[in-house]
């Protein structure tokens, strides 16, 4: 990030202003170390429903923000899908360029990563991927979602 005038001590409001913190006294100290390294304290589970009923990335964002954490802000790491999708959002502000570009120059172009993507319609037709699961079986048995 340094190179693009962005830093890893930046809070993420400065390059995401529509963040909404369920704790909004911690919008300050909320940084992008922070969001990258899991240190918020949203979970994953809390998260499902929010991308099954928004129909844009910002407003799945701005809803799990709202979300009671998990555990206490920078207490221990915990995996979250919105953290890295708002990652995402903040690339392509900070590089002026697409997600999916800035992935491809700066990641799987030097790493000679040639058969990896952010496109939706390659991945459909690349038989090695991994597929989206959620516990929806009986006993919880993880089912596989279609990618659309």
């Amino acid at each position: 990030f340094d190179r693009d005038g962005a830093s890893l001590r930046d809070p993420v409001s400065r390059w995401f202003p529509e963040v909404t913190l369920y704790d909004e006294a911690l919008r300050s100290r909320f940084n992008l170390r922070d969001m990258l390294s899991g240190r918020y304290g949203a979970s994953l589970s809390d998260e499902i429903f929010f991308r099954a009923v928004a129909d844009k990335t910002p407003d799945y964002l701005r809803y799990t923000g709202r979300l009671p954490p998990r555990t206490e802000f920078r207490d221990c790491f915990t995996y979250s899908n919105a953290m890295y999708t708002t990652a995402g959002v903040v690339i392509e502000r900070v590089t002026a360029k697409p997600w999916g570009q800035a992935m491809s120059e700066r990641i799987f172009a030097p790493l000679g990563m040639t058969r990896s993507s952010t496109a939706p319609e390659k991945l459909d037709a690349e038989s090695n991927r991994s597929d989206h699961h959620l516990p929806r079986g009986p006993q919880g048995a993880m089912q596989v979602l279609a990618w659309r």
